[in-house]
């Protein structure tokens, strides 16, 4: 799931949806600067839960131009990796 740090109200919506379905997800901000105090900073802010996180059953990173290749422009998105490759699962 690639998401905004500020001023994204969809994304906040977003997020909240998938992780309230209890899925796993690998969240990237687009807009960390690599800021590994950003990246803490924006989990805590949006409830991200630690347990989850400490299990890998959610993983926070910093988008390394993913974003720009696979999610055809749009705030937020989310991918879905299969047998073909990345594709958009939902926007």
């Amino acid at each position: 799931m690639f998401v905004k740090a500020k001023d994204c109200g969809t994304c906040d919506a977003r997020l909240a949806s998938v992780l309230s379905s209890g899925r796993q997800v690998d969240i990237y901000l687009v807009d960390s600067q690599g800021s590994d105090n950003l990246l803490r900073q924006w989990a805590l802010e949006h409830d991200i839960p630690v347990d989850r996180v400490r299990s890998r059953h959610i993983t926070l990173n910093h988008d390394a131009g993913r974003w720009l290749r696979f999610g055809e422009g749009r705030m937020p998105v989310v991918l879905q990796q299969g047998a073909d490759g990345w594709r958009v699962a939902a926007f």
